[in-house]
């Protein structure tokens, strides 16, 4: 799946698809590397882009840790993992991004 921010001019692909509360309503979110040498994964908002491609290739369906639904790469799955991309682990980052890069 490809996303464009609201004000970007290129769109990123995305590596986690999650639904949770924003602004009292249930929002989609989309788990990104915003741009290239970002320390870690951002989380945007349905309301805050556009899907450019809906394609899912490459993620997994699984369940959050509330027991929701959601779309991981593989990677992702290792909810330790993914919790030190979120806070910007720079190792965990490298390793991530020399994974994307195989493809």
């Amino acid at each position: 799946m490809q996303i464009r921010e609201k004000g970007r001019a290129s769109s990123v692909e995305v590596h986690g698809i999650y639904w949770a509360e924003y602004r009292g309503n249930v929002e989609r979110y989309h788990l990104i590397v915003p741009e290239p040498g970002y320390p870690g994964l951002l989380s945007v908002p349905a309301s805050d882009c556009e899907v450019v491609d809906a394609s899912l290739d490459g993620l997994v369906l699984t369940k959050d840790t509330r027991g929701k639904d959601a779309f991981m790469h593989p990677m992702l799955l290792d909810r330790e993992f993914l919790d030190q991309l979120i806070e910007h682990d720079e190792g965990a980052m490298e390793k991530f991004i020399a994974e994307l890069n195989k493809k």
